[in-house]
């Protein structure tokens, strides 16, 4: 799902990676089943269907951003995944101020992927990052798409 290992989902969801490998394997069983239709769900299921895809996009990008195993304290492979997919959630939802923020968030974030480790991988508090390393384009977008939705005031979590 989405580049994430079982054992990173269900560290994720605190669960034996077992227990998730059932899980998946039914929802994969479901799906086929159902002839895995990829399409947004009728306004009776957009709410719950929204919030487990900004749930699973915000779960790939929280394993990239620090990852739970291996050697590497990041994974940008899981970051861009996750990116990526939210750029096209959005390009499909372009009025959703969740998947706006969500996607803000994640770029803003990113932003600072360079500056948030010293040279051994030691992790840098944001008021000592080298801000000059932080990437200005992402942040540009970052703010541009939160700039777009602001005036909402709609809250959730993203």
């Amino acid at each position: 799902m989405g580049g994430l290992t079982t054992a990173e989902i269900a560290r994720a969801y605190g669960t034996t990676e077992s227990t998730m490998g059932t899980r998946i394997s039914r929802a994969k069983q479901q799906l086929a089943r159902a002839g895995a239709r990829f399409s947004p769900p009728a306004d009776a299921d957009r709410e719950s269907w929204m919030t487990a895809v900004t749930q699973v996009l915000s779960l790939i990008v929280n394993e990239g951003y620090t990852a739970s195993s291996g050697d590497e304290l990041a994974r940008v492979d899981l970051t861009r995944e996750a990116i990526r997919l939210a750029h096209m959630l959005r390009g499909s939802l372009p009025g959703d101020a969740e998947v706006t923020g969500l996607l803000a968030l994640m770029l803003l974030t990113e932003s600072r992927r360079a500056a948030r480790t010293r040279g051994d991988k030691e992790l840098v508090p944001l008021d000592e990052q080298d801000r000059t390393r932080w990437d200005p384009a992402l942040i540009r977008e970052g703010t541009t798409l939160i700039d777009s939705v602001w005036s909402r005031r709609e809250v959730g979590p993203y």
